[in-house]
């Protein structure tokens, strides 16, 4: 009876420790600040000494625009450029758009294996073998997930393009200002050198986290 007792123990405390270790994984995806960006950016010209400019939106949500016009707002005084009084007085208009689309699901599955054992009486000069067969047990987890993109393209009074670049990530999260932090700070990296095709992993970094003081502390930056 104590070897049963110990075995049970041992099977339910494996299961227990693999259940946990899920719902960590789950845990850490859902509340994570961490994406996979995909940047492309082209510098044609440089931007105008002490210059003016005016966000533009030309695609996007009406209720998210304003908080990720806010990061970029920073973002265009942090390189230099000063806010028009007015859009037809800014030397550079400063275009952008964003968007979420869903792009299918992704599982994943943890598996628990228990082998089999065997067990011995011995009774007299006769010993009784009882064995039992190993099980296994799979934890799945299925998300949805969504590409979000932001493009940003600068110009000129004259109407010559400055500079243009675009971030797109792939994630479980629907929300892009939730990512948004995380998708600037990528997109205005090294600004304003090139990049082809250039993929990163972006954490929490000096750059989001100015993003994000833009905003009231009780902010949630969980996506669910």
């Amino acid at each position: 009876m104590a070897d049963n007792s110990i075995s049970h123990f041992c099977e339910a405390l494996a299961v227990n420790y693999i259940r946990a270790a899920l719902s960590f994984v789950i845990l850490f995806t859902l509340t994570g600040c961490m994406i996979k960006g995909v940047k492309n950016t082209n510098a044609y010209a440089t931007l105008p000494s002490n210059g003016t400019y005016a966000l533009i939106l030309d695609s996007g949500d009406d209720i998210t625009a304003p908080r990720i016009e806010k990061m970029l707002d920073y973002q265009m005084r942090n390189l230099g450029l000063s806010p028009a009084q007015n859009v037809t007085e800014a030397d550079v208009h400063v275009r952008w758009a964003f968007d979420v689309v869903p792009m299918g699901s992704t599982s994943t599955a943890f598996t628990s294996i228990q082998p089999g054992r065997a067990t011995a009486n011995i009774v007299g000069n006769t010993a009784y073998i009882r064995s039992r067969p190993g099980t296994a047990t799979t934890f799945t987890s299925t998300s949805d997930n969504y590409q979000k993109t932001i493009a940003v393209k600068m110009i000129g009074r004259s109407g010559q393009k400055l500079w243009e670049g675009r971030v797109t990530e792939v994630g479980w999260c629907n929300q892009i200002f939730v990512t948004s932090p995380h998708i600037l700070s990528l997109l205005f990296d090294k600004f304003p050198v090139e990049a082809i095709n250039v993929t990163e992993e972006v954490n929490d970094n000096p750059q989001s986290d100015k993003f994000k003081k833009l905003f009231p502390e009780n902010t949630n930056w969980g996506c669910r």
